[in-house]
């Protein structure tokens, strides 16, 4: 059985540092050449904060997310049933990933 390269995870990792990247230029022009900051820029601050808090939370607890998915998908390949520490890990996943949804949510700003 092959393995094959886990494509998401490279591409959610390139689109990250490209917002990275271009919220940086965004601050190097702001700052540096314009010599301004403003309401916006701090949104944006806030928010780039809360999306690198919730891409660290959900790439510390990735290896949780593909242990459900596969008791979830392939319970059939396991030799012993989930038990009480695999429901532990699976509740304290769902409280990583309501935290990351929460912060996700939050770097959306409000439109005027």
């Amino acid at each position: 059985m092959s393995t094959r390269p886990n494509f998401d995870d490279l591409s959610i990792s390139l689109l990250f540092a490209l917002c990275l990247v271009s919220v940086c230029a965004r601050y190097y022009i702001r700052i540096a050449i314009q010599k301004q900051f403003a309401l916006d820029d701090a949104f944006l601050a806030l928010g780039t904060a809360c999306l690198t808090a919730a891409m660290v939370l959900l790439y510390i607890n990735m290896d949780d997310m593909y242990f459900i998915e596969a008791v979830t998908y392939a319970s059939e390949r396991f030799d012993r049933l989930p038990g009480p520490q695999d429901v532990n890990r699976y509740f304290s996943f769902r409280q990583c990933v309501t935290a990351s949804l929460i912060l996700t949510y939050d770097t959306f700003e409000p439109l005027p």
